[in-house]
């Protein structure tokens, strides 16, 4: 991503966020290079329920990374400092911690800003599921919330845990471990992702398919990309990515949206975005599940609906300006700021202006700054 970026976006729409400026969105690249995501009866399956909606809203991140004098703290979502700028980097929370870097060690603080792991290793995930992966003398270790050790892999990288089961790379391949460490999908797959929606995209000889939680093929190894399954839906390539087609594909693998489009991103919000023509002159368009254009392709860059919102761009002067809009296509954040990103626990980071006069920070859905550097 651009390397003006200097605020970190939620870890879990990172790669999308990367994809975007990479395939469909190459045209903010070009132009920087140019211009230099009651009465119930009370069960165990309830009370399951209950505790992870709980956990969901305790976990949900009020607070945002900042950096202040090339220090890390945080804010929150009114722009006031609660956590003082005094680490070398300040990554999302996730679950209640968050990563943190000092002399080059990676921990982890609470929301009180308080260090509850200290940095110590090379390379950590976030937390996910009660769990992080951490790195440390060479060797890759499962551990919880205290810094407690729970398990060591024989890996060369781990990744974190979705649905119950967790990437591994062994020998260059890819396989899943169970939350106990055991492998549980031997590592045979030259590329593979997390679990979604009860699925994995996993690839095999260049092509890539899906597999089930037992380690079956339940989706050939057919297409040249796809994505992970959101809404029920994948997006999913047949063709390079310079002149092949995109549709959508369903859990049992039929094509329900035909793949005619140049490109696709995943659903969210019941809405997906949706390129028409090539990447320089392409115009982007969302459409819902029925393959019917909501909002017509006029927009000259795009994001995903995320709270509501869609972050969409239209050239002006040789440069890309970005506002946001709502679910009918309306503009209700004018289209002034340079450089594009979701609405994430009702902020959005943007950049407003050119030279020694420009402006980066947080905004709120009113396209208010909270926060600004």
């Amino acid at each position: 991503c651009s390397p003006s970026v200097i605020f970190h976006m939620r870890r879990v729409l990172r790669s999308e966020i990367c994809n975007l400026f990479t395939t469909g969105m190459v045209k903010v690249q070009e132009l920087t290079k140019k211009q230099n995501k009651m009465g119930l009866k009370v069960t165990k399956g309830f009370l399951l329920t209950a505790m992870l909606l709980l956990s969901a809203g305790l976990y949900a991140q009020d607070l945002f990374p900042v950096r202040v004098d090339r220090k890390y703290g945080y804010i929150d979502n009114k722009g006031n400092l609660k956590i003082a700028a005094d680490f070398e980097k300040g990554y999302d929370f996730s679950e209640g911690l968050a990563r943190i870097e000092k002399d080059g060690k990676i921990g982890f603080i609470n929301t009180s800003g308080t260090i509850v792991i200290e940095p110590q290793f090379g390379r950590a995930t976030d937390f996910s599921e009660g769990m992080a992966a951490a790195r440390k003398d060479g060797q890759w270790t499962y551990i919880d919330k205290t810094g407690k050790q729970l398990f060591t892999v024989k890996c060369e990288y781990a990744y974190s845990f979705s649905e119950g089961l967790a990437r591994v790379q062994i020998d260059r391949k890819l396989g899943y471990i169970n939350n106990k460490g055991e492998i549980v999908i031997k590592a045979t797959w030259s590329g593979g992702y997390n679990f979604h929606e009860g699925l994995a995209r996993v690839r095999k000889n260049g092509k890539w398919g899906f597999i089930n939680k037992s380690g079956e093929l339940v989706i050939p190894n057919k297409y040249d990309y796809a994505w992970d399954f959101h809404e029920g839906m994948s997006n999913v390539r047949i063709g390079s990515e310079k002149d092949g087609k995109w549709g959508f594909i369903n859990k049992k693998g039929e094509e329900v949206i035909p793949l005619h489009y140049d490109r696709t991103w995943h659903f969210n919000d019941g809405l997906a975005l949706v390129r028409i023509g090539g990447v320089r002159e392409g115009k982007f368009g969302y459409i819902n599940q029925k393959d019917e254009f909501v909002i017509n392709p006029t927009f000259d860059g795009g994001f995903n609906f995320n709270e509501g919102l869609a972050n969409v761009a239209i050239m002006q002067n040789r440069e890309l300006r970005w506002g946001y809009i709502n679910k009918e296509g309306k503009i209700v954040i004018t289209r002034q700021f340079q450089y594009p990103s979701d609405f994430q626990n009702g902020l959005a980071r943007v950049k407003f202006g050119d030279g020694p006069d420009a402006k980066e920070g947080y905004i709120n859905t009113s396209g208010e700054f909270v926060w600004t550097r």
